[in-house]
């Protein structure tokens, strides 16, 4: 690879940060800056190897084989640019800090909420839509389609097509139809600020503006829209804010 090439993979922000090893899952928000200095670090360890690697076997730069030179070489470049990248390096990892900031921005509206617990005080107790294996979490994680680190808004309950879904508890159908990425969605409204959403349906069993009771049927199971295999993608968002649905579920 050339090295301008190299180079420019390290501050393209489009650049997909797991191809080069990192994982941005990792990231928490207890100690977000500390991590993201750490991967800077490591970015930056990264640019000076190859710039340390290519200033020593450059044959413009060095005609023949000089004293200087061979201790040159004698050293092990990892280990130098990881020493020059604590000591500062060149001055790239602030600039680098902001790129990964503004990646994760990209992969996920809600970095900054990851282990933050939700107090809500519910009028009912939420049961569980459907009973399956839970074959997704809530949060960061491989996406299935693209392999990059992406956020994961609800949970994944892996049961057969046509498994009826239940609400988790009474409301209004805000919108029964079918979105992108979702398929077949409904979405009730619960008061207090709280939306359940049921998606990847065979079919819907509600329509907007029907008022439905706790542990009605509303839907049958499926893997329409962006889906790999059967089941139910179940999110909770509370002011438009997703927030993990165990949270609330005894079992699922």
């Amino acid at each position: 690879m050339p090295l301008e090439t190299e180079l420019s993979s390290f501050t393209n922000p489009s650049t997909s940060l797991s191809s080069l090893g990192l994982d941005l899952r990792s990231i928490s928000s207890d100690n977000k800056e500390e991590q993201i200095s750490r991967i800077a670090t490591q970015f930056e360890e990264m640019l000076l190897h190859t710039l340390i690697k290519d200033t020593i076997k450059s044959p413009s730069l060095f005609a023949e084989e000089t004293p200087w030179m061979s201790t040159m070489s004698s050293l092990q470049p990892m280990l130098l640019s990881q020493y020059l990248a604590e000591q500062g390096g060149l001055g790239y990892r602030q600039i680098i800090e902001e790129q990964i900031l503004e990646k994760i921005r990209q992969i996920s509206p809600y970095p900054d909420q990851m282990g933050k617990e939700e107090q809500i005080t519910l009028r009912f107790s939420p049961s569980p839509p459907v009973l399956g294996r839970l074959s997704s979490d809530f949060g960061w994680r491989e996406d299935p389609f693209s392999g990059a680190a992406a956020f994961h808004t609800g949970i994944d309950i892996a049961v057969p097509s046509g498994t009826p879904v239940k609400s988790i508890g009474p409301g209004e159908v805000i919108f029964s139809g079918n979105k992108p990425g979702y398929g077949e969605i409904v979405e009730i409204d619960h008061g207090q600020g709280l939306i359940s959403r049921y998606a990847h349906n065979s079919g819907n069993l509600v329509k907007t503006g029907d008022h439905v009771g706790h542990g009605e049927i509303i839907a049958q199971s499926g893997m329409s829209g962006r889906s790999t295999g059967p089941h139910l993608h179940l999110e909770i968002r509370h002011q438009g804010r997703p927030i993990n649905p165990l949270h609330f579920l005894s079992s699922v």
